[in-house]
Protein backbone atom coordinates (compact mmCIF):
# COMPACT_ATOMS: atom_id res chain seq x y z
CA UNK A 1 0.00 0.00 0.00
CA UNK A 2 2.50 2.54 -1.18
CA UNK A 3 -0.41 5.08 -2.63
CA UNK A 4 -0.84 7.95 -0.40
CA UNK A 5 -3.75 9.47 -0.55
CA UNK A 6 -4.92 13.00 -0.70
CA UNK A 7 -5.71 15.34 2.05
CA UNK A 8 -9.31 16.15 1.48
CA UNK A 9 -9.30 19.13 4.31
CA UNK A 10 -7.56 21.66 2.24
CA UNK A 11 -8.45 25.17 3.20
CA UNK A 12 -8.50 27.79 0.43
CA UNK A 13 -7.65 31.20 2.27
CA UNK A 14 -7.59 34.73 1.59
CA UNK A 15 -4.51 35.90 1.46
CA UNK A 16 -3.97 37.16 5.39
CA UNK A 17 -4.53 33.48 6.01
CA UNK A 18 -2.98 32.06 3.58
CA UNK A 19 0.39 33.70 4.96
CA UNK A 20 -0.57 32.45 8.72
CA UNK A 21 -0.71 29.19 7.06
CA UNK A 22 2.60 29.89 5.79
CA UNK A 23 4.53 30.75 8.56
CA UNK A 24 2.59 27.47 10.44
CA UNK A 25 3.61 24.91 7.89
CA UNK A 26 7.59 26.20 8.48
CA UNK A 27 7.20 25.37 12.12
CA UNK A 28 5.77 21.65 11.68
CA UNK A 29 8.37 20.58 8.75
CA UNK A 30 11.03 21.48 11.29
CA UNK A 31 9.50 19.36 13.65
CA UNK A 32 8.71 16.73 11.79
CA UNK A 33 5.48 16.52 10.22
CA UNK A 34 5.16 15.24 6.44
CA UNK A 35 3.77 17.26 3.80
CA UNK A 36 0.58 15.99 3.93
CA UNK A 37 -0.12 16.88 7.64
CA UNK A 38 -1.39 20.38 7.39
CA UNK A 39 -0.64 23.62 9.54
CA UNK A 40 -4.13 24.15 10.11
CA UNK A 41 -7.85 22.49 10.47
CA UNK A 42 -10.92 22.78 8.98
CA UNK A 43 -13.17 24.88 11.74
CA UNK A 44 -14.57 22.47 14.52
CA UNK A 45 -12.90 19.17 12.95
CA UNK A 46 -12.16 16.27 15.24
CA UNK A 47 -8.69 15.83 14.33
CA UNK A 48 -6.97 12.03 14.26
CA UNK A 49 -3.28 11.78 13.19
CA UNK A 50 -1.12 8.70 12.08
CA UNK A 51 2.51 9.23 12.62
CA UNK A 52 5.36 6.94 12.06
CA UNK A 53 8.11 7.19 9.90
CA UNK A 54 7.76 8.66 5.98
CA UNK A 55 10.54 6.57 4.57
CA UNK A 56 13.05 3.81 5.66
CA UNK A 57 12.55 1.17 8.70
CA UNK A 58 8.96 1.12 9.49
CA UNK A 59 7.36 2.85 6.41
CA UNK A 60 5.44 0.26 5.01
CA UNK A 61 3.73 0.20 8.48
CA UNK A 62 2.97 3.74 8.46
CA UNK A 63 1.63 3.34 5.25
CA UNK A 64 -0.46 0.76 6.07
CA UNK A 65 -1.78 2.51 9.27
CA UNK A 66 -2.14 5.58 7.38
CA UNK A 67 -4.71 3.40 4.03
CA UNK A 68 -6.88 2.05 6.75
CA UNK A 69 -7.01 5.10 9.10
CA UNK A 70 -8.33 6.85 5.42
CA UNK A 71 -10.75 4.37 4.44
CA UNK A 72 -11.93 4.58 7.86
CA UNK A 73 -12.53 8.63 8.05
CA UNK A 74 -13.85 8.32 4.39
CA UNK A 75 -16.95 6.14 5.55
CA UNK A 76 -17.39 8.22 9.11
CA UNK A 77 -17.25 11.41 7.18
CA UNK A 78 -19.81 9.88 3.93
CA UNK A 79 -22.08 9.19 7.02
CA UNK A 80 -22.28 12.86 8.18
CA UNK A 81 -19.00 12.78 10.56
CA UNK A 82 -19.18 12.18 14.05
CA UNK A 83 -21.49 14.54 16.23
CA UNK A 84 -22.29 16.78 13.64
CA UNK A 85 -18.47 17.34 13.26
CA UNK A 86 -16.53 16.15 10.55
CA UNK A 87 -13.17 14.04 10.75
CA UNK A 88 -9.83 15.22 9.72
CA UNK A 89 -6.74 13.22 8.82
CA UNK A 90 -3.33 14.29 9.34
CA UNK A 91 0.02 12.09 9.55
CA UNK A 92 3.50 12.88 11.06
CA UNK A 93 6.93 11.68 10.10
CA UNK A 94 8.81 10.45 13.32
CA UNK A 95 11.46 9.03 11.63
CA UNK A 96 11.32 5.78 13.11
CA UNK A 97 14.19 8.41 15.43
CA UNK A 98 12.82 9.08 19.22
CA UNK A 99 14.14 12.70 19.15
CA UNK A 100 12.14 13.45 16.45
CA UNK A 101 8.96 11.46 17.70
CA UNK A 102 8.62 13.22 20.77
CA UNK A 103 8.92 16.87 18.48
CA UNK A 104 6.00 15.17 16.04
CA UNK A 105 3.95 14.51 19.58
CA UNK A 106 4.64 17.80 21.06
CA UNK A 107 3.62 19.31 17.85
CA UNK A 108 0.57 17.05 17.82
CA UNK A 109 -0.30 18.22 21.55
CA UNK A 110 -0.80 22.11 20.31
CA UNK A 111 -2.83 20.95 17.67
CA UNK A 112 -6.11 19.74 19.31
CA UNK A 113 -5.44 16.21 18.16
CA UNK A 114 -8.01 13.66 19.39
CA UNK A 115 -6.28 10.33 18.18
CA UNK A 116 -2.64 9.80 17.73
CA UNK A 117 -1.97 5.91 15.76
CA UNK A 118 0.79 4.40 14.86
CA UNK A 119 4.54 5.79 15.83
CA UNK A 120 5.38 1.86 14.38
CA UNK A 121 9.02 1.76 15.88
CA UNK A 122 9.17 0.76 19.26
CA UNK A 123 11.70 3.77 20.65
CA UNK A 124 9.70 6.46 18.99
CA UNK A 125 6.35 4.83 20.58
CA UNK A 126 7.85 4.50 23.73
CA UNK A 127 8.99 8.17 23.81
CA UNK A 128 5.54 10.09 22.31
CA UNK A 129 3.59 7.69 24.54
CA UNK A 130 5.48 9.84 27.43
CA UNK A 131 4.35 13.16 26.04
CA UNK A 132 0.85 11.95 24.92
CA UNK A 133 0.09 10.49 28.56
CA UNK A 134 1.24 14.14 30.14
CA UNK A 135 -1.03 15.86 27.75
CA UNK A 136 -4.05 13.88 27.85
CA UNK A 137 -3.98 12.78 24.33
CA UNK A 138 -5.33 9.47 22.96
CA UNK A 139 -2.86 7.22 21.71
CA UNK A 140 -3.68 3.49 20.61
CA UNK A 141 -0.75 1.91 19.36
CA UNK A 142 -1.55 -0.41 16.70
CA UNK A 143 1.67 -2.12 15.66
CA UNK A 144 4.20 -1.41 18.98
CA UNK A 145 4.10 -4.90 20.97
CA UNK A 146 7.16 -3.74 23.57
CA UNK A 147 5.74 -4.71 26.80
CA UNK A 148 6.68 -1.29 28.30
CA UNK A 149 4.44 0.19 26.59
CA UNK A 150 1.56 -0.54 28.87
CA UNK A 151 3.81 -2.32 31.54
CA UNK A 152 5.15 1.21 32.59
CA UNK A 153 1.93 2.75 31.26
CA UNK A 154 2.76 6.60 30.57
CA UNK A 155 -0.92 8.13 31.73
CA UNK A 156 -4.53 6.61 31.19
CA UNK A 157 -4.86 7.54 27.60
CA UNK A 158 -2.03 5.03 26.55
CA UNK A 159 -3.89 1.55 25.20
CA UNK A 160 -2.80 -0.77 23.03
CA UNK A 161 -4.64 -2.87 19.95
CA UNK A 162 -1.50 -5.12 19.28
CA UNK A 163 -0.63 -8.12 21.08
CA UNK A 164 2.47 -7.98 23.42
CA UNK A 165 5.78 -9.74 22.65
CA UNK A 166 5.81 -11.58 26.29
CA UNK A 167 2.76 -13.04 25.06
CA UNK A 168 3.74 -14.21 22.37
CA UNK A 169 6.39 -15.83 23.85
CA UNK A 170 4.01 -16.99 26.71
CA UNK A 171 1.82 -18.81 23.95
CA UNK A 172 4.64 -20.72 21.94
CA UNK A 173 5.63 -22.02 25.64
CA UNK A 174 2.71 -23.49 26.70
CA UNK A 175 2.97 -25.20 22.63
CA UNK A 176 5.86 -26.52 23.22
CA UNK A 177 5.07 -27.52 26.78
CA UNK A 178 2.41 -29.84 25.23
CA UNK A 179 4.64 -31.19 22.50
CA UNK A 180 7.31 -31.60 25.94
CA UNK A 181 4.67 -34.92 26.64
CA UNK A 182 6.42 -37.07 23.64
CA UNK A 183 9.88 -35.70 23.97
CA UNK A 184 12.53 -32.88 24.35
CA UNK A 185 11.61 -29.76 22.36
CA UNK A 186 14.09 -26.63 21.61
CA UNK A 187 13.73 -22.85 21.31
CA UNK A 188 16.08 -21.47 18.98
CA UNK A 189 16.87 -17.36 18.24
CA UNK A 190 19.04 -14.86 16.41
CA UNK A 191 20.18 -13.11 19.64
CA UNK A 192 18.23 -10.01 18.77
CA UNK A 193 16.78 -8.29 21.54
CA UNK A 194 13.20 -8.74 20.19
CA UNK A 195 14.27 -12.38 19.61
CA UNK A 196 15.35 -12.79 22.84
CA UNK A 197 12.26 -11.70 24.60
CA UNK A 198 10.44 -13.78 22.71
CA UNK A 199 13.23 -16.78 23.38
CA UNK A 200 13.16 -16.32 27.52
CA UNK A 201 9.18 -16.14 27.86
CA UNK A 202 8.69 -19.32 26.01
CA UNK A 203 11.79 -20.92 28.14
CA UNK A 204 10.33 -20.39 31.26
CA UNK A 205 6.90 -20.78 30.44
CA UNK A 206 7.56 -24.35 28.94
CA UNK A 207 9.86 -25.02 32.62
CA UNK A 208 6.45 -23.59 34.39
CA UNK A 209 4.07 -26.21 32.95
CA UNK A 210 6.39 -29.15 32.16
CA UNK A 211 8.89 -29.13 34.83
CA UNK A 212 11.64 -29.76 31.69
CA UNK A 213 14.50 -27.03 30.09
CA UNK A 214 13.81 -27.08 26.86
CA UNK A 215 16.99 -27.35 24.24
CA UNK A 216 18.34 -24.04 23.71
CA UNK A 217 20.58 -22.89 20.82
CA UNK A 218 21.38 -19.38 18.66
CA UNK A 219 21.97 -18.39 15.31
CA UNK A 220 23.99 -15.24 13.94
CA UNK A 221 21.55 -13.39 11.26
CA UNK A 222 22.29 -13.68 8.15
CA UNK A 223 23.85 -16.74 7.95
CA UNK A 224 22.69 -19.53 5.41
CA UNK A 225 23.96 -22.73 7.31
CA UNK A 226 23.47 -23.86 10.94
CA UNK A 227 25.65 -27.10 11.15
CA UNK A 228 25.95 -27.25 14.87
CA UNK A 229 22.43 -25.87 15.47
CA UNK A 230 20.52 -28.93 13.12
CA UNK A 231 22.80 -31.46 15.10
CA UNK A 232 21.53 -30.00 18.86
CA UNK A 233 18.29 -30.11 18.00
CA UNK A 234 17.95 -32.77 15.76
CA UNK A 235 15.71 -35.24 17.99
CA UNK A 236 13.19 -32.56 19.37
CA UNK A 237 9.64 -33.14 18.94
CA UNK A 238 8.97 -29.49 18.27
CA UNK A 239 11.00 -26.08 17.70
CA UNK A 240 10.15 -22.46 18.30
CA UNK A 241 12.34 -20.39 16.25
CA UNK A 242 12.22 -16.56 17.43
CA UNK A 243 13.64 -14.30 14.84
CA UNK A 244 13.38 -13.11 10.74
CA UNK A 245 12.10 -14.86 7.84
CA UNK A 246 15.13 -16.14 6.14
CA UNK A 247 16.87 -17.66 8.85
CA UNK A 248 13.75 -19.14 9.93
CA UNK A 249 13.30 -20.77 5.99
CA UNK A 250 17.04 -21.96 6.14
CA UNK A 251 16.91 -23.71 9.33
CA UNK A 252 13.54 -25.64 8.22
CA UNK A 253 14.85 -27.29 5.17
CA UNK A 254 17.90 -27.69 6.57
CA UNK A 255 16.26 -29.20 9.32
CA UNK A 256 13.88 -31.21 7.00
CA UNK A 257 17.19 -32.25 4.92
CA UNK A 258 18.46 -33.97 8.03
CA UNK A 259 15.49 -36.34 8.68
CA UNK A 260 13.90 -34.44 11.21
CA UNK A 261 10.18 -34.08 11.21
CA UNK A 262 9.63 -32.03 14.39
CA UNK A 263 6.98 -29.16 14.37
CA UNK A 264 8.66 -26.18 13.52
CA UNK A 265 6.96 -23.00 15.06
CA UNK A 266 8.23 -19.65 14.56
CA UNK A 267 7.50 -15.58 15.26
CA UNK A 268 5.01 -13.81 13.14
CA UNK A 269 7.61 -11.78 12.07
CA UNK A 270 7.30 -14.68 9.72
CA UNK A 271 4.25 -14.11 7.79
CA UNK A 272 5.63 -11.88 5.61
CA UNK A 273 5.68 -11.90 1.63
CA UNK A 274 9.90 -12.18 1.74
CA UNK A 275 9.23 -15.60 3.65
CA UNK A 276 6.55 -16.84 1.21
CA UNK A 277 8.33 -15.65 -1.97
CA UNK A 278 11.76 -16.75 -1.04
CA UNK A 279 11.12 -20.11 0.22
CA UNK A 280 7.15 -21.10 -1.17
CA UNK A 281 7.03 -25.12 -1.46
CA UNK A 282 10.73 -26.03 0.52
CA UNK A 283 8.56 -24.15 4.12
CA UNK A 284 5.60 -26.52 3.20
CA UNK A 285 4.12 -27.22 6.86
CA UNK A 286 6.40 -24.34 8.87
CA UNK A 287 4.15 -22.87 11.03
CA UNK A 288 3.57 -19.02 12.26
CA UNK A 289 2.07 -17.31 15.88
CA UNK A 290 -0.33 -14.66 14.64
CA UNK A 291 -1.99 -12.28 16.60
CA UNK A 292 -5.70 -13.51 17.28
CA UNK A 293 -6.58 -10.00 16.06
CA UNK A 294 -4.82 -10.55 12.46
CA UNK A 295 -5.57 -14.25 12.14
CA UNK A 296 -8.61 -13.47 9.27
CA UNK A 297 -6.99 -11.14 7.82
CA UNK A 298 -4.04 -12.63 7.05
CA UNK A 299 -5.63 -16.11 5.90
CA UNK A 300 -8.28 -14.09 4.13
CA UNK A 301 -5.22 -12.38 2.25
CA UNK A 302 -3.26 -15.64 1.46
CA UNK A 303 -6.15 -16.63 -0.71
CA UNK A 304 -5.35 -18.22 -3.94
CA UNK A 305 -1.96 -18.14 -3.51
CA UNK A 306 -1.07 -14.66 -3.02
CA UNK A 307 1.75 -14.09 0.02
CA UNK A 308 -0.16 -12.53 2.81
CA UNK A 309 1.76 -9.60 4.99
CA UNK A 310 1.66 -9.49 8.71
CA UNK A 311 -1.53 -7.23 8.64
CA UNK A 312 -2.56 -7.10 12.15
CA UNK A 313 -1.56 -2.86 11.77
CA UNK A 314 -4.23 -2.34 9.34
CA UNK A 315 -7.30 -4.17 11.37
CA UNK A 316 -6.34 -2.77 14.55
CA UNK A 317 -6.14 0.87 13.18
CA UNK A 318 -9.85 0.18 11.66
CA UNK A 319 -11.01 -1.03 14.99
CA UNK A 320 -9.14 1.59 16.87
CA UNK A 321 -10.86 4.06 14.93
CA UNK A 322 -14.43 2.51 15.32
CA UNK A 323 -13.97 2.31 19.11
CA UNK A 324 -13.03 6.02 19.49
CA UNK A 325 -15.94 7.29 16.86
CA UNK A 326 -18.36 5.06 19.43
CA UNK A 327 -17.05 6.83 22.08
CA UNK A 328 -17.49 10.11 20.85
CA UNK A 329 -21.15 9.26 19.50
CA UNK A 330 -21.44 8.50 23.12
CA UNK A 331 -19.99 10.78 25.08
CA UNK A 332 -20.12 14.07 22.89
CA UNK A 333 -16.91 14.63 23.81
CA UNK A 334 -13.37 14.97 22.30
CA UNK A 335 -10.95 15.63 25.14
CA UNK A 336 -8.22 12.54 26.04
CA UNK A 337 -9.52 12.05 29.22
CA UNK A 338 -13.21 11.59 28.90
CA UNK A 339 -12.72 9.25 26.08
CA UNK A 340 -10.01 7.21 27.37
CA UNK A 341 -12.32 7.05 30.88
CA UNK A 342 -15.06 5.35 28.18
CA UNK A 343 -12.87 3.18 26.24
CA UNK A 344 -11.55 1.70 29.87
CA UNK A 345 -15.38 1.38 30.75
CA UNK A 346 -17.00 -1.44 28.82
CA UNK A 347 -16.24 -3.54 25.99
CA UNK A 348 -16.79 -2.05 22.10
CA UNK A 349 -18.18 -3.92 19.45
CA UNK A 350 -15.18 -3.53 16.41
CA UNK A 351 -14.58 -5.33 13.28
CA UNK A 352 -12.12 -7.55 15.60
CA UNK A 353 -15.19 -8.89 17.74
CA UNK A 354 -16.04 -7.08 21.34
CA UNK A 355 -12.60 -5.15 22.66
CA UNK A 356 -12.64 -4.28 26.24
CA UNK A 357 -9.17 -2.64 27.85
CA UNK A 358 -7.28 -3.66 31.00
CA UNK A 359 -5.81 -1.69 33.86
CA UNK A 360 -2.88 -1.60 31.99
CA UNK A 361 -4.28 -0.27 28.32
CA UNK A 362 -4.16 -3.74 26.75
CA UNK A 363 -7.00 -5.23 24.85
CA UNK A 364 -8.23 -8.92 25.54
CA UNK A 365 -7.23 -9.64 22.10
CA UNK A 366 -4.15 -9.60 21.79
CA UNK A 367 -3.59 -13.44 22.06
CA UNK A 368 -1.93 -15.07 19.60
CA UNK A 369 -2.99 -18.44 17.01
CA UNK A 370 -1.07 -20.47 14.86
CA UNK A 371 -0.99 -20.62 10.79
CA UNK A 372 0.29 -22.74 8.82
CA UNK A 373 2.00 -22.48 5.28
CA UNK A 374 0.76 -24.85 2.49
CA UNK A 375 3.45 -23.76 -0.14
CA UNK A 376 1.43 -21.09 -1.47
CA UNK A 377 -0.52 -19.84 1.65
CA UNK A 378 -1.32 -19.43 5.00
CA UNK A 379 -3.98 -21.04 6.46
CA UNK A 380 -4.94 -22.82 10.01
CA UNK A 381 -3.38 -26.33 10.71
CA UNK A 382 -5.01 -29.57 9.88
CA UNK A 383 -7.55 -30.65 11.88
CA UNK A 384 -5.07 -33.27 13.59
CA UNK A 385 -2.49 -30.36 14.54
CA UNK A 386 -2.76 -28.81 18.23
CA UNK A 387 -3.86 -25.25 17.81
CA UNK A 388 -2.37 -22.38 19.88
CA UNK A 389 -3.90 -21.99 23.30
CA UNK A 390 -6.10 -18.31 23.44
Amino acid sequence: MNQRAANPSTIFAPPAMARLVASMSVSVAVLGCSLTCPAAHADGAIVIAVAGPASGRGASDTERIFAEARRAVDRINGAGGLIGRQVELVRADDGCDRAKAEGVARDLATKSVVLVLGHPCTNPALAAAVIYGQENILFIATETRHPSLTRKRAGATIFRLSGRDDQQGQAAGRILARAARDGPVAIIHDRTAYARALADAAEATVKAASGAAPITATIVGGDKDYPLVIKKVRQARAIFFAGFPMEAGFLFTALRGAGSDATFLGSDSLATTEFATTFAADAKGLRVLVATNALDAVAAQSADGVPSPNTDGASATAAAIEMVATAVTETHAVDGATLARALSSKPYATRLGPVHFNASGDCDLSGFDVLEWTGSAWAPPGLNSTPAPR
